[in-house]
């Protein structure tokens, strides 16, 4: 604040000297304009930093805000209420700095002598010449509908986007992009970058000059840009709500430590992609890009980090840069071109030319009719990406109101843009140079100047309503400075008191610490004792169960045993009779033997038979079909060879001319790139048709099959696609790199070879993996069918004797794991409700604790013997509630244990009963159904 005071006396003081003079403008006038220009700047960019303060303490406030909900704290409440004084305070400081900028603002407007009436010129239209002979090196220039004439940049590193290769350096125009690319003394001042799909990143020229076109967004760790798009007409300044005027999202921000700001280059420092949407919602916009007053087309970047933060985060000075305006005539590509740090950054003058002169036009590589920008939302989930936008939202119209409230009268600060609105509707054409742009540093002129006149006589008022406004502030300073000392010397009165209360109450929370740890150790005892104690019952439980198991298994075997004695003499009884049965009976059988036997060794050679002849028939279609699949690939495949080697030739003999035409005029690095670029073009349509064709017959291929068959071929045929096309991405670049090294004859002829190769393996795995295909699906399915056959005759055989065995045991084992299940359940919701209940009372007296100790501090200014005696009730009663909460406790717990150990013993002897009872009642049926001996046999 005490600079914004000086600057404030220095400005005021500039005005009463400019103020009496009626002069024209001498140095000492424009002088004297460029120091108040500077403390309007100076204060803007102070009143940014401290809005941004404002804004990372509102999302501070907000999180503390959903803890109190969580969890309520007085210490947390408290801490909060400063944080809100805290920012209101800034707030209002922020509010007094912007009227001091506006103040300024008035005084540089009324300060601006008259200038002489100015007849209206036709509008110039600016001459990029400079801009297409110093670019056409580095990449090629586009013709996209809606932008006009763009250049797109010859780089070849994977994720490159603009302001990447560079760092940030501190200038007079605020912070200034240092690339390290020999095209971005260009493309990262003038103009503005988009993101199209299928394209990438394009440059669209502009005349408007700036230390860096981004967007700004700091978090307490971390500071982003990304990079601004085109917008319709003339620019009148970019601000905080730049992220919903240009449709900005996560994706479009890079981000990096502030630690490592002050660095050479932040290539290998920037935030992981899947870190960008976090960090974005961390941060806020900080963004505020300006014009410049006496520099046309000139803007200042007056948002940003503040550059005292990051030197203090990074322990090392920012880098600074000087500007230096150059006029296109003097301007040397070997002296800015490729500057170094410490050389001046360039801010050329373009010139301009006349209604109706024509202009160069670059060359034109390609037109593109239909250009789609990417989304700054591209991979952000579509609830994270609506919460984003939402508040996005709400932030501009914050910002609009207090843009309204701060100039309630005034026009707005700058253009409106739709968001969301294509190239076509939205954005303006970048150099048809044909067309019109108006002059807005005269018309500027020529309103300044005819309110200078009026304002003029109003300069010395304007002074002294400075001077006493600053009387009036330090007034305000020193009634806040005695208040301040007034409430020292209260605090110093107060400070004895507070330390005996602070002593005693420390005292005393040692006592309750104690009596809570003694508490915690004997419910711990309790819990420890009581848990051994349910391991002992259990094991008793499993010991009892164990035994009645054993029992019942006793039993049953001596019903078994008891059963087996019946049956043997029952046995013996009937041998005798029985032996002449048998024997008629074994003939009988030996017959039937040897005719199912028989019977079953004819039906055993048809089913051979047949299955021999399903898999013949399976195995011719199979061949069948994989040959028609390959004849057809390898005709189409010899097509789309002959297509390509057809449409490689004309590319060629079109390469061959145009590098002719253009041996001429440029040098030999030019002509290859040129070839690389014709090469590849030629390459991508050959795979495209390639591709095509191949993608046609699969699909033929697939549709005359089966449909287990077609699915396999479906298969066969993408992996051929997709092994085939690698291969050809493969080719295609190392022919690219071939082409760079050799002529033009021996590119082409490489890429045949090349092309050839690819075809001829993608044939050969085409062909074999349909050949693997078909035997293996043909083998599959005689196995499964033999397998099938196998297993059904088994599973007959053997179903009847195990489904009695198993339906007994899984009864046994369904009984037994529901008894084990019901006592686990119960011991389980005991011990959860014991927990619980120990949980609750450990809270409720933790909270009945936290409850005395204010009430204790209320009360410790009043009465110290009366807050003694309360606490002392307090944590009676409080031990007494917890006393009789574990008694209580472990009484339930103990009824709980021991109606679980009845249930358990319960179920037990029902079980040994039900066993005992089934076996008994098997041997007394076995007793009934034996047969009676014939008396007297």
């Amino acid at each position: 604040m005490k600079s914004c005071f000086r600057l404030l006396s220095t400005a005021a003081a500039i005005l009463s000297l400019s103020g009496c003079d009626k002069s024209p403008p001498s140095a000492s006038t424009n002088t004297a304009d460029s120091q108040l220009a500077e403390a309007r700047d100076a204060l803007q960019r102070q009143a940014l930093e401290i809005e941004t303060k404002t804004a990372l303490m509102d999302k501070q406030l907000a999180e503390m805000q959903q803890s109190l909900k969580e969890n309520e704290n007085t210490s947390l409440r408290s801490s909060l209420d400063a944080l809100k004084r805290e920012n209101e305070g800034l707030r209002e400081q922020a509010e007094d700095v912007r009227r001091q900028s506006d103040a300024v603002s008035r005084r540089i407007a009324a300060a601006v002598p008259p200038a002489p009436s100015v007849v209206q010129q036709p509008a110039a239209v600016p001459d990029y010449t400079l801009f297409y002979e110093n670019l056409a090196p580095y990449g090629r220039w586009l013709e996209v509908a809606g932008y006009g004439y763009c250049w797109q940049p010859t780089v070849t590193v994977a994720g490159w986007r603009p302001y990447w290769d560079g760092c940030w350096s501190w200038s007079a125009f605020g912070w200034a992009w240092q690339s390290n690319e020999p095209f971005g003394w260009i493309t990262y001042h003038y103009g503005r970058w988009v993101e199209l799909s299928v394209y990438g990143w394009i440059w669209v020229p502009g005349r408007e000059w700036a230390p860096g076109w981004v967007a700004w967004r700091q978090s307490p760790d971390c500071v982003g840009w990304a990079p601004l798009p085109p917008e319709p007409g003339a620019c009148n300044g970019v601000y905080r709500d730049c992220d919903s005027r240009y449709s900005l999202g996560p994706t479009s921000y890079v981000f990096i430590p502030i630690t490592r700001f002050v660095s050479p280059t932040y290539v290998n420092v920037y935030a992981p992609v899947t870190q960008r949407t976090t960090i974005y919602r961390q941060s806020v916009n900080v963004t505020q890009i300006v014009p410049r007053s006496g520099h046309h087309h000139a803007f200042v970047q007056q948002g940003g980090p503040p550059r005292a933060q990051m030197e203090r985060a990074c322990a090392h000075e920012v880098p600074q840069r000087q500007v230096q305006v150059v006029h296109a005539d003097q301007f040397s590509r070997q002296q800015h071109g490729h500057p170094r740090p410490e050389s001046p950054m360039a801010m050329v003058d373009l010139p301009a030319v006349g209604p109706g002169v024509r202009v160069r036009r670059p060359e034109i590589r390609e037109h593109v009719q239909r250009p789609v920008p990417v989304s700054g939302f591209a991979g952000v989930p579509q609830r994270t990406a609506s919460e984003i936008r939402e508040s996005l939202a709400n932030e501009r119209q914050d910002f609009e109101r207090r843009q309204h409230e701060r100039h309630p009268a005034g026009p707005a600060r700058h253009s409106s843009v739709t968001p969301g609105v294509g190239p076509q509707e939205n954005m303006r054409p970048a150099i048809p140079a044909e067309r019109a742009m108006t002059d807005r540093g005269t018309a500027e002129q020529a309103a300044a100047a005819a309110e200078a006149e009026r304002n003029r006589m109003q300069a010395r008022a304007v002074q002294q309503q400075a001077a006493a406004e600053q009387q009036q502030r330090m007034a305000g300073e020193q009634q806040r400075h005695a208040q301040e000392m007034h409430e020292r010397t209260q605090s110093e009165q107060r400070r004895p008191a507070e330390q005996a209360a602070s002593a005693e109450m420390e005292k005393r929370r040692a006592m309750q610490s104690a009596a809570a740890e003694q508490q915690q150790q004997a419910t711990a005892n309790q819990q420890r004792s009581m848990a051994e104690e349910r391991q002992r019952r259990e094991h008793e439980m499993r010991g009892r169960a164990d035994a009645e198991k054993q029992r019942a298994a006793d039993q049953a075997a001596a019903a078994d045993a008891e059963k087996n004695r019946t049956q043997a003499a029952a046995a013996q009884q009937q041998e005798m009779a029985a032996t002449q049965q048998r024997q008629a009976a074994e003939q009988a059988s030996a017959d039937q033997e040897k005719a199912r036997r028989s019977a079953e060794s004819a039906a055993m050679q048809q089913q051979q038979e047949a299955n021999r002849r399903s898999l013949e028939m399976a195995q011719r279609q199979s061949e069948e079909q994989a040959r028609r699949g390959a004849e057809d690939q390898m005709k189409a495949q010899q097509e789309a060879a002959q297509r390509a080697q057809e449409m490689a030739q004309r590319q060629a003999d079109e390469q061959a001319r145009r590098a002719a035409e253009e041996q001429a005029r440029r040098a030999a690095e030019d002509q290859m790139k040129a070839q690389q670029e014709t090469a590849q073009r030629a390459q991508e349509m050959a795979q495209r048709q390639a591709e095509e064709q191949a993608r046609r017959a699969a699909e033929e291929q697939a549709r005359r099959g089966a449909e287990d068959q077609m699915k396999a071929q479906q298969e066969a045929a993408q992996r051929a696609q997709e092994m085939a096309q690698r291969q050809a991405d493969e080719q295609a670049r190392r022919a690219a790199e071939e082409q760079a090294r050799r002529a033009a004859e021996e590119q082409m002829k490489a890429q045949q070879e090349a092309a050839q190769r690819a075809q001829e393996m993608a044939q050969r795995q085409a062909e074999e993996q349909a050949r693997r295909a078909a035997e293996e699906q043909a083998r599959r399915a005689v196995e499964d069918q033999m397998k099938a056959q196998q297993e059904a005759a088994q599973r007959a055989q053997e179903m009847a004797q195990r489904q009695t065995e198993e339906q007994a045991r899984r009864a046994a084992e369904e009984q037994m794991k529901a008894q084990q299940e019901a006592a686990q359940r119960a011991q389980e919701m005991a011990q959860r409700q014991a927990e619980e209940q120990a949980r609750r009372a450990a809270e409720e007296q933790m909270r009945a604790q936290r409850e005395a100790e204010r009430q204790a501090q209320e009360m410790a200014r009043r009465q110290a013997e009366e807050q003694m005696r309360a606490q002392q009730e307090a944590a009676q009663r409080a031990q007494e509630m917890a006393r009789r909460q574990m008694e209580e406790q472990m009484k339930a717990q103990q009824e709980a244990a021991q109606q679980a150990m009845e249930t358990a013993r319960r179920q037990a002897e029902e079980q040994a009963r039900r066993g005992a009872e089934e076996a008994a009642r098997r041997a007394a049926e076995a007793a009934r159904n034996q047969p009676q001996p014939a008396p007297g046999s």
